[in-house]
C-alpha cells in the first residue's frame, strides 16, 4: 500500500530467488518516461489502461515463453554453480555465492565487487562469473567484466579471475573483449556433460 508498482519491481527484481519472475506492468502511467522506467527496471512487458484482455492473455503468454527458455538457461547455471561447489568444498575451498542463499554473497572483509561464485582457501582466491548468451548481450557486460579484473588490484591475496560460458561462440567474444580492454581475466568453457554426477 506504501509502495508504487516501480518499487514493488525493483524488490522482485533485486532477490535472486525472485528475479526470475515474468511482470508485466499492468498501469494506468501512459506516458514515455513510465513505460521507460519500468522496461529499464526488469518489466518484461508494460500495459497501459484500456487493457484488453485478448492483447494481455498474448502478452501473458509471450512473457511465459521468455521465462521458461531463461529459466532452462538458469537451471543450467545452477548445475553448473553446484558442480563447482562440490569439487572445491572436498578441495577444502570455503565457498561463497550470491546465487544461492544458504551460502554466504561473499567473505566477511571483501570490498568492491562480487562475483557469482568465489572459493577461498587460505591465501588462494579463485573467482567465478558465468556468462550465458543472454548475459553477453546485456549493456553491463564490460563494466561487469572490468569490476572483475579490478578485483586483482584490490586484495592482498594470490587471485584467479575465471569467465565461465558454455558455448564457443561466447568463449570467442569474451576473450576478443578481454583482449580488447588489457583485462585480467581467464576464460573458460565447461561442456553440459561436464557437469553431470
Amino acid at each position: 500500500p506504501d509502495i508504487d508498482g516501480f518499487q514493488v519491481l525493483n524488490k522482485l527484481k533485486e532477490r535472486p530467488i525472485t528475479a526470475f519472475i515474468p511482470v508485466i506492468m499492468l498501469t494506468g502511467k501512459s506516458s514515455t518516461d513510465s513505460q521507460v522506467t519500468g522496461l529499464v527496471s526488469g518489466a518484461d512487458d508494460y500495459v497501459t489502461k484500456p487493457f484488453d484482455l485478448n492483447v494481455l492473455y498474448a502478452r501473458v503468454l509471450s512473457a511465459l515463453r521468455h521465462s521458461l527458455l531463461s529459466t532452462r538457461f538458469k537451471h543450467d547455471q545452477f548445475n553448473l554453480l553446484h558442480y563447482l561447489i562440490r569439487n572445491y568444498s572436498k578441495r577444502g575451498y570455503a565457498c561463497c555465492t550470491k546465487l544461492i542463499e544458504q551460502y554466504p554473497a561473499k567473505p566477511s572483509a571483501w570490498t568492491g565487487y562480487i562475483p557469482d561464485l568465489i572459493i577461498e582457501k587460505k591465501d588462494k582466491i579463485r573467482c567465478f562469473n558465468f556468462e550465458t548468451t543472454q548475459s553477453l548481450l546485456e549493456e553491463p557486460l564490460i563494466d561487469r567484466l572490468t569490476s572483475m579484473s579490478d578485483l586483482a588490484f584490490s586484495n592482498s591475496k594470490r587471485m584467479e579471475l575465471t569467465v565461465i560460458v558454455r558455448t564457443k561462440d561466447n568463449y570467442k567474444i569474451i576473450e576478443k573483449i578481454i583482449r580488447e580492454n588489457g583485462l585480467n581475466l581467464k576464460t573458460k568453457m565447461i561442456k553440459k556433460h561436464m557437469t553431470r554426477n
